[in-house]
């Protein structure tokens, strides 16, 4: 199987729920952007975040992955570099770690390699200010991470709506007393 793996986009307006309507596609990996400063990774503030609004109420960005400070190639110029940023380099990031699960294990659908990135993402990710943690909005599951995805034994995916990880849904919960109840001492 494949995976549609598509960039977040960059907020350009002053609606920062903005996600692109590709990125809302179900299966889609939906990839936002983020940075490292030293050995912290921040999400970056011109990344759109979610959830999406409407029937699908979906978790979108799904994850998060390096888009500034990206050196690559420089079209033209034989072996010159060239050093940009974008969300588009996010979504690089992550295809190029779909495509290297995909080289280790076959067999996995497009669903399992949507799974396998999103469920070994590294959550610990903090606002662009650096001020707090970043909320799941924001980041989705986390920021990539090739290695632990590669080394990972579990996939988890709801069957029914083939997301993946696991929601419970808007829980109510009722607090139930037995006599003699805590407020009674």
């Amino acid at each position: 199987g494949s995976l549609l793996v598509v960039a977040q986009g960059e907020f350009e307006s002053s609606n920062r729920f903005a996600t692109p309507y590709q990125a809302t596609a179900p299966a889609a990996l939906a990839v936002g952007s983020a940075y490292t400063d030293g050995d912290i990774i921040k999400v970056d503030a011109n990344s759109p975040h979610g959830p999406v609004r409407g029937e699908l109420e979906l978790l979108k960005p799904d994850v998060i992955a390096q888009a500034k400070d990206i050196t690559a190639a420089a079209v033209g110029s034989g072996e010159a570099t060239a050093t940009a940023q974008g969300s588009i380099y996010a979504a690089a990031h992550a295809a190029a770690t779909a495509a290297v699960l995909k080289a280790q294990h076959p067999k996995l659908t497009g669903v399992e390699l949507k799974a396998l990135i999103n469920t070994t993402a590294n959550a610990e990710v903090m606002t662009p200010d650096g001020g707090a943690q970043a909320e799941v909005s924001w980041i989705g599951h986390g920021a990539v991470d090739a290695s632990s995805a590669q080394k990972s034994v579990l996939l988890v995916w709801d069957a029914d709506t083939n997301q993946t990880g696991i929601n419970f849904g808007l829980q109510e919960v009722c607090l139930l007393y037995t006599s003699p109840s805590p407020r009674d001492k």
